[in-house]
């Protein structure tokens, strides 16, 4: 086993109040099935319901795509 390669784990605090790490791909299963009441992030511990996770609840974006799209009015060649 190289001991240098090891996926950190990630500290949580089950519903019951217990607490363990867990690998991130375990994470997400907790999440989903709601087992868990809060987990550490490395600016500090989230709270589940309260604080904000990535892909989890918020109102869906309804506004346009911008990822693509150019403005073509604003558009400068370089050496103009």
């Amino acid at each position: 086993m190289n001991w240098f390669s090891r996926t950190p784990k990630i500290r949580v605090i089950y519903r019951n109040g217990s607490r363990a790490k867990v690998l991130p791909e375990q994470l997400s299963v907790l999440l989903a099935d709601e087992k868990i009441s809060q987990f550490q992030r490395m600016d500090g511990w989230v709270t589940i319901g309260i604080d904000r996770i990535r892909g989890m609840g918020g109102p869906p974006y309804l506004g346009d795509n911008r990822r693509n799209l150019v403005d073509t009015a604003n558009l400068t060649l370089a050496g103009s």
